[in-house]
């Protein structure tokens, strides 16, 4: 294997790559028979004990797993005969060993359009940092908060919240990966890899019960990257984070550094973020139209497939950076820009589509605000919660079970292009009757990433000036028209449920 790994190399993989702690996993499939049959010719199984030993996949396979793992064992390498098999047989064998015969923090069988599978052995780096930052929390935190799917709402259907995309504790799992691979292409020191790996997997340990949308509640108080040292001082317990410090060789003022985006490693840590959350939420959008044409009614999820045939490794960019001294460069514009599409497609069809944040607006502006403000729930409480946990807070609070999800499934939207428009309707809701209405008219806007450096023959230069036409296509892209959304709640809507008819009119209106 060269030094380097690119997509290909991890696509084609026959073997396991070890970085560390990190285990990058050949992408294995169990033999199919005529394969396992194969195999009988070079002795490796004993198909004379009787004729279902002969003919059994399953008892050849386990005859073979049982030999590997024990010459394994015995001499920390592998038996001689694995060369002569077939090729399926050699990676599922080391797949196999790798995924059972280690102790795993944890297996993740695919990144989406990055072409990487990867296990976390339980005795390094990262099993030490989950505990010392207790990083497990946030498998309870969904990693997209109380964001609801807008092509549902589209279907004339329920809402359904929140969308099921994973935790914050498989994205931090993804960033570290990714960053340990570019680490590891850009040959890293030691310390400088351990740094970069810390921040990838620490970098969301501040996010609160609820996501990104609790920290609208109030964002400097939930701001993680500004409230990272007082983290390592007061959340890791006495001494924890000085001697974890100490046994990885984690440059502490480089770590701090690398958080808020700083430095050659924060400029990877914020490529690796991005790749992360984007390849797991394409999945999300596509994953909710799998086997069905339905998708092709909505634009968001038509574009992403559109980038997607021409790209399938849309994400696989993490092998394109180089290292040129203190910056970090991209080799293949052309992918980079393919990224940056399906980047900022999310943006505008997904994290701010007007029927996807009421969930959050309801939270913010409405439910744990006022918890919040009235200190029935505190900053600290909010940043050791589960999101289970605090749904439950705000139903005690409110006397009804689900009352998020309830009020979610009855929301309705309207947009306007002007405030006075939005104004104006607002109006006549509450004149014929409907009290509760919320305004939203943040220009919501889009960074479509042209700062990064690409490599030309000139040396790298910005994607702004070394592209310009693709950069012109990607600022219109990023382009949102300016829009004011009303979201509202009619007793009409509520039905015959008397709670949360009851709970409906105790809420406030939020501020216009």
């Amino acid at each position: 294997m060269a030094q380097r790994l690119t997509h290909y190399d991890t696509l084609g993989l026959q073997d396991v790559v070890k970085i560390d702690d990190l285990l990058i996993l050949p992408l294995a499939r169990f033999p199919n028979l005529s394969e396992s049959l194969a195999i009988q010719k070079f002795g490796v199984v004993d198909v004379d004990s009787s004729t279902i030993a002969r003919n059994s996949l399953s008892l050849n396979m386990m005859e073979m797993e049982g030999r590997y793992s024990s010459v394994r064992r015995e001499t920390n390498g592998e038996p001689s005969w694995v060369n002569e098999l077939p090729i399926h047989s050699r990676v599922w064998l080391r797949f196999w060993y790798a995924t059972t015969q280690e102790d795993p923090l944890a297996i993740v069988n695919a990144l989406p359009h990055t072409g990487v599978s990867y296990m976390v052995l339980d005795d390094g780096l990262c099993a030490e940092a989950c505990r010392v930052f207790n990083i497990f929390r946030l498998q309870f935190v969904n990693q997209l908060g109380y964001l609801q799917a807008p092509w549902v709402a589209m279907m004339d259907q329920p809402f359904v919240m929140p969308l099921t995309n994973g935790t914050r504790y498989l994205h931090s799992l993804d960033v570290m990966m990714l960053v340990s691979l570019i680490g590891y292409n850009f040959g890293l020191t030691q310390g400088e890899l351990n740094t970069l790996r810390v921040a990838g997997l620490t970098h969301d340990r501040g996010t609160p019960a609820g996501g990104d949308s609790v920290k609208l509640i109030d964002p400097k108080a939930f701001d993680e990257d500004a409230h990272y040292e007082r983290l390592l001082r007061e959340k890791t317990g006495p001494g924890k984070w000085n001697a974890f410090r100490d046994r990885f060789q984690i440059d502490e003022p480089q770590l701090l550094e690398t958080i808020l985006n700083r430095g050659l490693l924060g400029q990877v840590l914020d490529i690796a973020d991005k790749l992360a959350y984007v390849a797991r939420d394409i999945e999300t959008c596509l994953g909710a139209f799998a086997g069905s044409d339905d998708s092709d009614f909505y634009v968001g999820t038509r574009a992403l497939k559109e980038i997607i045939e021409e790209f399938p490794h849309v994400c696989s960019i993490w092998d394109s950076v180089v290292r040129e001294g203190d910056q970090m460069v991209f080799t293949d514009p052309r992918r980079l820009i393919a990224f940056l599409k399906a980047r900022i497609v999310l943006f505008r069809e997904l994290y701010y589509h007007p029927r996807a944040r009421f969930g959050e607006y309801l939270i913010s502006r409405i439910l744990v605000k006022r918890l919040y403000e009235e200190g029935r729930v505190t900053r600290d409480e909010l940043l050791e919660m589960s999101d289970g946990e605090l749904e439950r807070q705000v139903d005690d609070a409110y006397g009804k079970r689900g009352v998020l999800r309830a009020l979610s499934l009855k929301c309705r939207v309207e947009s306007f292009r002007t405030r006075s428009e939005a104004l104006a309707f607002k109006k006549r809701l509450e004149e014929s009757g409907v009290t509760f209405s919320l305004v939203e008219d943040h220009l919501h806007s889009i960074k479509p990433g042209t700062h990064f450096l690409v490599s030309t023959r000139e040396g790298p230069k910005k994607l702004l000036e070394a592209c310009r036409g693709d950069v012109q296509e990607l600022h219109e892209m990023a382009t949102m028209l300016p829009a004011v959304h009303v979201y509202y709640l009619s007793t009409e809507d509520l039905g015959t449920d008397e709670d949360l008819v009851d709970l409906f009119k105790t809420l406030p209106t939020a501020a216009p």
